[in-house]
């Protein structure tokens, strides 16, 4: 099924000087979900596969980097 999954994000950037800069985030997300799978033999017509399962995704990101400006 479609699902929607709100992304809660937090980050900072710190200049150096003019020049040199570093930036940081930190991201979280939160994904549930159901998952049906259903396998027919065209054949016949019988169900071979019936299987459910439920999702659960809750990654954590982080990003640091260091750049330059021209």
């Amino acid at each position: 099924t479609d699902a929607f999954a709100p992304v809660v994000t937090a980050g900072f950037t710190y200049d150096f000087n003019e020049k040199w800069f570093a930036v940081g985030s930190v991201s979280y997300a939160h994904l549930q979900n159901e998952s049906k799978i259903t396998v027919i033999n065209e054949n016949t017509g019988q169900t071979l596969i019936n299987s459910k399962a439920d999702v659960e995704i809750n990654p954590i990101l982080a990003y640091a980097g260091i750049g330059m400006r021209f």
